[in-house]
């Protein structure tokens, strides 16, 4: 694309309901002092989204790097990160639906969780029409624990990195290979007492944990609330618990 000032131009529009584009006006003529650009108004993250829907359906872990460079070849765009992740996030709603859309569909998925995966726990749970939290514990990972691992869970949650934001809390065993075991994850707003309260409950539950011996936690939560999640709890009464810190050094 020529950069600006430059006298050329084509004015065009597709015929209705044809595959023809018509040139209606244009100045074949380029300025004596014009250059070239590679940064054109006109391809809006918008448009070249839909432009790469396919490809990024393709491959949803794209790179940025990789996305960039594809643009530059097929559209002759030079575009930058926070472009590039738009074009990625407009192109995958394309696909898949925007994040608004999943939580639309969060009872259905919950539905088809205990169809697929019968004896399995699947809690959904609104506060006032608007989604709160969710649990999920396969009934595999309930057996599996059970009859496979130690008596050893460690706990944590992590921040989700999205428009709406939000905390995963997981319970992980170790099994007899020394290998991690996923056994329970909870969707929640934040992560407070509330909600390691309810999450731990239900993890209680799905595992038998009513003889209140021989257990071990594991967590690197750094304050004292954690422990009186813990104790409040009847069936973990006589856990044993263990704290870690890592130092990144």
């Amino acid at each position: 694309m020529c950069e600006a000032p430059c006298d050329w131009y084509i004015w065009a529009s597709k015929l209705r309901d044809e595959d023809v584009v018509k040139i209606t006006r244009c100045k074949l003529e380029h300025t004596a002092d014009c250059t070239l650009t590679f940064n054109n108004r006109f391809a809006t993250y918008k448009f070249l989204g839909d432009k790469m829907t396919k490809k990024v359906a393709a491959d949803h872990s794209m790179s940025k790097k990789l996305l960039k460079q594809i643009v530059k070849e097929d559209y002759r765009e030079e575009i930058g990160d926070m472009k590039a992740w738009r074009i990625k996030k407009t192109a995958i709603e394309k696909v898949c639906g925007s994040i608004r859309d999943q939580y639309e569909s969060l009872y259905h998925y919950a539905a088809e969780l205990r169809r697929s995966n019968p004896n399995s726990t699947v809690v959904v749970e609104q506060r006032e029409q608007v989604f709160n939290r969710m649990y999920v514990c396969f009934e595999a990972s309930m057996k599996g624990f059970r009859a496979g691992c130690r008596q050893v869970i460690c706990i944590d949650g992590c921040f989700l990195k999205h428009d709406y934001g939000g905390q995963l809390l997981s319970a992980v065993g170790i099994d007899a290979n020394e290998q991690y075991f996923p056994i329970a994850f909870a969707y929640v707003e934040v992560e407070n007492k509330d909600n390691w309260l309810w999450f731990l409950e239900l993890l209680g539950t799905d595992l038998h944990i009513n003889d209140n011996h021989g257990w071990t936690f594991i967590s690197d939560k750094q304050n004292v609330h954690f422990l009186l999640i813990l104790a409040a709890l009847n069936l973990f009464a006589a856990a044993v618990i263990f704290f870690f810190f890592f130092v990144d050094k």
